[in-house]
């Protein structure tokens, strides 16, 4: 970008308006120790963060960070009862484009919840009417939840979080993992 003729080569400077600027700090950090630290943030809101960086990296075609994100995201969410709110699920579609890893991770943890839970529920967070408000306000979503249930045809489906994390990586099903010491592809 600095060094290719561009407007930032002459002004040695990017702005990044759009960006988030937390992401952009864990980016950095990232760029300097290799590894993703999120330790300022609340614990609350690491999932939040890890999103807006997987967006971030998705943005600017970095897939070790990408796959570095989405793992993360996988983790954090281990032992909780909900991975993300229902207000999550659209925001992650608006935010990245239609092959996206994490967008693959949302819709199996919605089709995961629409066939785990209760189908009497009439309140809380995955009530009937919630889940209808999600699906109907992104139509991708529903569209991709759809797919992965009819995939299934009565089988059970796991949890995203336990799925192989290759699953939401970017490398094709049969390349050899580069995060081998994580994954057993």
């Amino acid at each position: 970008m600095f060094d290719n003729g561009f407007l930032e080569s002459t002004r040695l400077a990017e702005y990044l308006p759009e960006d988030d600027p937390n992401a952009f700090e864990v980016f950095i950090g990232w760029l300097y120790r290799g590894t993703v630290d999120t330790t300022p943030s609340p614990e609350r809101f690491i999932s939040v963060l890890l999103t807006k960086l997987f967006f971030f990296a998705e943005k600017y075609g970095m897939v070790p960070l990408m796959d570095n994100a989405m793992d993360l995201i996988v983790d954090n969410q281990r032992g909780r009862s909900v991975s993300f709110l229902p207000s999550h699920y659209k925001w992650v579609y608006e935010k990245t484009r239609q092959a996206s890893k994490i967008r693959l991770y949302v819709a199996h943890t919605c089709a995961y919840l629409i066939l785990t839970t209760n189908t009497d529920s009439t309140s809380g967070l995955w009530s009937n009417e919630n889940l209808q408000k999600v699906l109907s306000s992104t139509f991708d979503l529903l569209h991709d939840v759809l797919a992965l249930m009819r995939q299934k045809n009565g089988i059970e489906v796991p949890h995203p979080r336990d799925m192989p994390p290759c699953t939401f990586h970017q490398h094709a099903d049969n390349e050899k993992c580069p995060y081998n010491k994580i994954s057993k592809k």
